[in-house]
């Protein structure tokens, strides 16, 4: 949710249909790791709702988790990062700063919010391009 409210046009549309911030952001992602190639974990957090068992799902080409009632998405990252361990090329996108620091600590790079929006307006740029040709 804080990529969802760091980014203007999504946090706007968050304020009337949070559903379709998420998928709106999703597709984003989807064409981006397709793009280039790359395993993608979109993390939402469940924590403040109650009863809630937690899901994982697939959307397109990434993996969508909302984790359970109690589990925060930050308590989530972190251990999905120590379970994949240091032999992969990992990166976090978070504008939380915890979540940064414990990135940094358990060796994994970190994305802003910003940056991330960055790479995906590029990425975008590079596709239309490649199918202009």
């Amino acid at each position: 949710y804080n990529i969802i409210h760091a980014w203007a046009n999504l946090a706007e549309q968050a304020k009337s249909d949070l559903d379709a911030a998420q998928r709106r952001l999703l597709d984003r992602l989807s064409s981006y790791a397709g793009f280039k190639k790359c395993y993608m974990v979109v993390v939402f957090d469940g924590y403040k709702v109650k009863g809630n068992p937690g899901e994982k799902s697939t959307f397109h080409n990434i993996s969508v988790v909302y984790t359970k009632e109690n589990e925060t998405g930050d308590a989530y990252i972190e251990s999905l990062i120590s379970q994949i361990g240091g032999g992969y090329n990992i990166r976090v996108a978070t504008s939380d700063s915890l979540v940064q620091i414990a990135s940094v600590r358990s060796g994994v790079l970190r994305v802003s919010a910003r940056e991330l929006r960055a790479e995906i307006d590029e990425a975008r740029k590079e596709m239309q391009k490649h199918y202009r040709k």
